[in-house]
């Protein structure tokens, strides 16, 4: 299979690259039609997995207008979760990180910084295997019981609203222009992590209803 480093090029070259809030604007609307399948069961399922490879896609682009590698982000926020979350702690249960600040030293005011991957790292992330990596996470967890599609679909908003929230006031004047080189590297890391954050949480709702990844590449020159 592909690896998230050739579908993503792609995408780039079936799609081209658009300013970043119009590529999170179609985003947006995207994850919101996705509801009506959560919404209304039964629905066929080659229908659902078109749309849901469609959100996909607008990840995607996303990632593409804002120049970040996205199997890169979301590996190296799966990592950072790791320290927020160590299993030891947070078996069974379902609270947030913080509840955890004494013992791991990570809070609210904490700032952690993402690693670039190597290149050979990259290479060898595919779909499925960060959809099996993100499987693994949630299973040592035992987080399984909470991962509903309806939940993970509430949790992806949430994480899609904190990604909104760093372009909400940066205007369509050019503040937030294609690859954010006018953005401060603090801002740069904060949009990686949230892209990956809404990321983690769309592969993750793929296998819970059952979505094909491996047909992510030819969607990418046809969605």
């Amino acid at each position: 299979m592909s690896s998230f480093v050739a579908i993503q090029k792609l995408s780039k070259d079936a799609k081209g690259v658009e300013p970043p809030r119009d590529a999170i604007f179609k985003l947006t609307a995207t994850v919101g039609n996705f509801v009506g399948f959560l919404l209304r069961p039964g629905i066929v399922d080659d229908v659902v997995e078109e749309a849901y490879l469609e959100l996909i896609d607008r990840l995607f682009l996303v990632a593409n207008s804002c120049n970040i590698d996205l199997g890169n982000a979301c590996i190296s926020k799966i990592e950072l979760n790791n320290q927020k979350y160590p299993p030891k702690l947070c078996k069974g249960r379902a609270g947030k990180y913080t509840e955890y600040s004494k013992e791991t030293g990570i809070g609210k005011e904490t700032v952690q910084e993402s690693r670039d991957l190597s290149e050979e790292e990259k290479a060898n992330i595919t779909p499925v295997k960060l959809q099996t990596i993100i499987s693994n996470f949630a299973k040592v967890r035992d987080w399984d019981q909470f991962h509903t599609p309806r939940n993970i679909y509430l949790a992806m908003i949430g994480e899609l609203g904190e990604l909104a929230e760093i372009f909400q006031w940066k205007g369509d004047d050019g503040k937030a222009d294609v690859g954010l080189t006018n953005f401060t590297k603090e801002e740069r890391e904060k949009v990686k992590q949230e892209l990956a954050d809404v990321s983690i949480y769309a592969v993750r709702l793929g296998e819970l209803m059952e979505i094909d990844l491996k047909k992510l590449s030819a969607c990418m020159t046809g969605c």
